[in-house]
């Protein structure tokens, strides 16, 4: 029972948004790893969500790994199913979550459960 998301999103830039213009783009640190999370209700859940992540970034090549990462942390429910991918790329972000999707173990991909909210 959480505010729907394009309140949370409103109130996110309302908050963040003047912070962020403070900070000009070339002051901002460049990072050498990007996380992207991920959370469902289920492992079977969890996998055919890694699959659409992959399928999402082979159509969007230009994607910037941060803002996926970004994106899949403050924008999405967390459920109690996680996983975590930790990547330097976006193509190696892409095999880490067809790893996942696969049922595979892989450096740099962490799976576990989270507490029930």
């Amino acid at each position: 029972a959480g505010a729907p998301a394009d309140t949370f999103e409103a109130e996110f830039k309302a908050v963040h948004a003047p912070q962020a213009q403070a900070l000009p783009a070339s002051k901002a640190p460049e990072r050498s790893h990007h996380v992207v999370t991920l959370s469902a209700k289920s492992e079977e859940a969890l996998r055919e969500l890694a699959g659409r992540y992959r399928d999402w970034l082979d159509e969007h090549p230009q994607a910037k790994l941060a803002d996926v990462g970004f994106t899949a942390g403050v924008g999405r429910s967390h459920h109690q199913t996680r996983a975590a991918v930790v990547a330097q790329s976006t193509d190696q972000a892409r095999d880490l979550l067809d790893q996942l999707q696969q049922g595979r173990q892989a450096a740099g991909l962490f799976i576990g459960r989270g507490k029930p909210p």
